[in-house]
């Protein structure tokens, strides 16, 4: 069909006209048409607007930079539409713009977040853009503190937008938002790094955030040995638990947590470690005479852990000592 015939359709009287011409638009690429697809982002017709919507991604996903005039009031009306009253409206916007994929909508898609029918999409068009995501960090950061309904994408979100969202998960770090975000710091493995300090120190404290923290300096890795020890020193029992657990398997550069933790007062942070050298078995025959101390030990589960850990490894207690 040529451009002078979906032209009449796009104005048609019959809304399914029109939504079939939106539709044949955006699949056939007919970039003539640009400006009256988006006119036909506020049709009166919720169909034809969710029609029009899903159009203009696809006509605009290949064609043309993100700084070409026709591409950014595509990004305009499509921002429009995010506020749109009907659901599917909405929907549709979020996922043109996500295949767009539009910096320039990123704070515009912030708010979606907290829509529970948007929120989704709207976390993963967020997260595709990554560190173009950066100029709507400070929306993020606001929605998190709210502590309501998309905190946890906003959280999600933030990780990916690079060394330039860490500024931004340090400042929650401090205050009621904390356990939240190192609850969500453990997929940044190393690159949460730069929180070391605060996250070291909410590991020394207590409570649930004081264990979430010890995951997170179980996902550094290397670079926190210093604060791990600090831990398995002055930690609750709970917490120099929760360390080992994290270590899922332990690394060459973090198995001698496990090592040092096999002499600790405490049978449950003993067990532990047992535990964690159980999933590095590589690791743990290096230390088949440290583990074998343990079968001997006074707790029952502590030498029958150690013994099996033996075993595994192919060692003998008796051999062990």
């Amino acid at each position: 069909m040529d451009a002078d015939a979906l032209r009449r359709r796009l104005t048609a009287d019959d809304p399914a006209e029109r939504v079939a011409a939106a539709t044949a638009v955006g699949d056939a690429v007919v970039l003539d048409l640009a400006e009256e697809l988006r006119a036909a982002v506020a049709d009166p017709d919720p169909a034809v607007r969710r029609a029009a919507a899903r159009g203009l991604g696809v006509l605009h996903a290949f064609c043309g930079a993100a700084e070409d005039p026709e591409v950014e009031e595509a990004v305009a009306a499509l921002v429009e539409a995010l506020a749109d009253a009907e659901t599917p409206v909405r929907v549709m916007a979020t996922a043109a713009l996500d295949l767009m994929q539009a910096p320039a909508a990123a704070r515009a898609l912030v708010p979606l977040l907290q829509d529970p029918e948007c929120a989704e999409i709207a976390e993963e068009a967020l997260v595709n853009l990554g560190a173009r995501a950066l100029p709507a960090a400070g929306a993020l950061e606001l929605v998190v503190r709210q502590a309501g309904e998309g905190a946890d994408a906003a959280l999600a979100v933030l990780r990916e937008l690079g060394p330039g969202g860490l500024p931004v998960l340090g400042r929650l770090l401090d205050g009621p938002t904390s356990a939240r975000v190192l609850d969500a710091l453990p997929p940044l493995g190393p690159w949460a790094a730069p929180l070391l300090p605060q996250v070291a120190a909410h590991a020394l404290g207590c409570g649930e955030a004081a264990m979430l923290a010890a995951g997170v300096l179980a996902a550094i890795g290397e670079t926190a040995g210093e604060a791990a020890q600090a831990v398995l020193e002055r930690g609750e029992d709970a917490v120099r638990v929760a360390l080992l657990r994290a270590l899922d398997p332990p690394g060459s550069a973090t198995v001698g947590w496990a090592v040092r933790a096999l002499f600790d007062p405490e049978a449950a942070v003993r067990r532990e470690a047992l535990a964690a050298l159980s999933r590095a078995p590589a690791l743990a025959a290096g230390f088949a005479g440290e583990i074998g101390l343990l079968a001997q030990d006074p707790h029952p589960e502590v030498a029958a852990a150690a013994a099996a850990l033996l075993a595994g490894l192919g060692s003998k207690p008796d051999r062990a000592r």
